[in-house]
């Protein structure tokens, strides 16, 4: 009788080690698009906060996280020193800001900003269209087609612009460059 349960023991004990090594203890996902998604979220408001008081508002109506790299659709921000930017597709990879679509940047002291694709870099503090832009200042206006913005040394640098400027003594009107 105890050899007959020394078999049965053995046996089953084989046969379960078998099952347990047999079974994949990973799961894997065959969709190469979830395969590095680290966060994805819809209708999302986010605040940023310190112990100071509210620092930004930010909404998305989807978003994601793909290899550190965050993907937003229909942006919308606010800040103490941006009343409002929007953009309909914006992606983020470090410090650099890609915004693509209907571009609306209207800054605190009264600079409305339009184009259908800029970036912005943290670090550099500067802002870059790269197509036809509109930049207003009421009444002042400029339009071109590339457009660099130092924030640090407050410059602005255009290609192939018209623009008028007034002032409180005259007009100054010019297209590319030149006086009218």
């Amino acid at each position: 009788m105890g050899i007959k349960l020394e078999a049965i023991l053995l046996i089953s004990i084989l046969v379960t080690s078998l099952y347990v090594m047999s079974v994949k203890l990973e799961k894997s996902d065959d969709n190469p698009s979830h395969r590095h998604k680290d966060l994805a979220f819809s209708e999302t408001l986010f605040t940023e906060v310190n112990t100071t008081g509210l620092m930004s508002i930010s909404y998305a109506t989807r978003g994601e996280r793909t290899d550190g790299i965050l993907f937003l659709e229909n942006f919308v921000y606010s800040d103490n020193d941006t009343e409002l930017i929007k953009a309909d597709k914006v992606y983020q990879s470090g410090k650099t800001i890609y915004m693509d679509g209907n571009v609306y940047i209207k800054r605190t002291e009264g600079i409305i900003f339009t184009t259908q694709h800029a970036y912005y870099d943290r670090n550099k503090d500067f802002l870059e269209a790269t197509a036809p832009f509109n930049a207003t200042k009421p009444p002042n206006e400029i339009y071109g087609l590339y457009m660099h913005y130092d924030g640090e040394k407050r410059e602005l640098y255009a290609s192939q612009i018209r623009a008028s400027f007034y002032n409180e003594t005259k007009t100054d009107r010019s297209e590319g460059g030149k006086r009218l």
